[in-house]
């Protein structure tokens, strides 16, 4: 469970949402839409711990939570591959570590990527990809860690028809193993049946739809 009680967010001193209440149980998927600039992001990184509340109280239960940030956000221009991108999401290890440890994040993330479909592009750097293909790359890194909740902010933004039911697909079997999940996107951004609960910023509220 996730909750937020009399909750306010914003940045700064600037104030984007205020009167929060909301909770998020286990196995829920929902999608949260918004305009541009509605505070969306802001909410996504105050619900996940980075950002602080402005006002009221956080709780979450969640014991690993995963973010997936917007493409926009993320730049193709480090020499990374896609192997690397993914081993980013596990825990750091020393110069000085065991070469099996090694090997196990390898066979790790090369197991997530084969499960998304990437197990042939895991040497291709990041700049190589199309942007159904870095998607994917990018929930890999978040899937990688094994989470019991997953934000994804605009997955869908800037990919074609095929591009977005690709990344639909991940989603939907990831909520069929009991996955968690919050998509933030445009209201138009895909086909709706696959949530359950449905929230919108508008004018500085949250509110669920029915």
């Amino acid at each position: 469970m996730l909750a937020i009680e009399n909750g306010a967010v914003g940045y700064g001193r600037r104030v984007l949402i205020t009167g929060i209440n909301v909770a998020i149980a286990p196995k829920d998927v929902i999608f949260l839409s918004g305009a541009n600039g509605s505070g969306k992001s802001t909410l996504a990184k105050t619900l996940l711990g980075v950002l602080p509340l402005l006002a009221g109280s956080r709780h979450s239960t969640f014991q690993n939570l995963a973010y997936v940030p917007q493409q926009t956000q993320f730049t193709v221009h480090y020499p990374f591959t896609v192997a690397d991108l993914v081993l980013q999401g596990l825990p750091p290890l020393w110069p000085w570590a065991p070469r099996p440890k090694r090997q196990e994040q390898m066979q790790r993330a090369l197991a997530i990527l084969q499960h998304l479909g990437l197990e042939q592009k895991s040497g291709l750097l990041l700049r190589e990809l199309s942007g159904g293909e870095l998607q994917r790359a990018l929930i890999a890194r978040a899937l990688v860690t094994e989470p019991d909740f997953l934000l994804l902010d605009e997955p869908f933004s800037n990919l074609d028809r095929s591009g977005r039911s690709g990344v639909a697909e991940i989603l939907k079997r990831y909520a069929q193993k009991g996955g968690t999940i919050l998509v933030v996107d445009h209201s138009d951004a895909i086909d709706k049946t696959f949530y359950r609960r449905f929230w919108e910023i508008d004018n500085g509220t949250l509110r669920e739809l029915c």
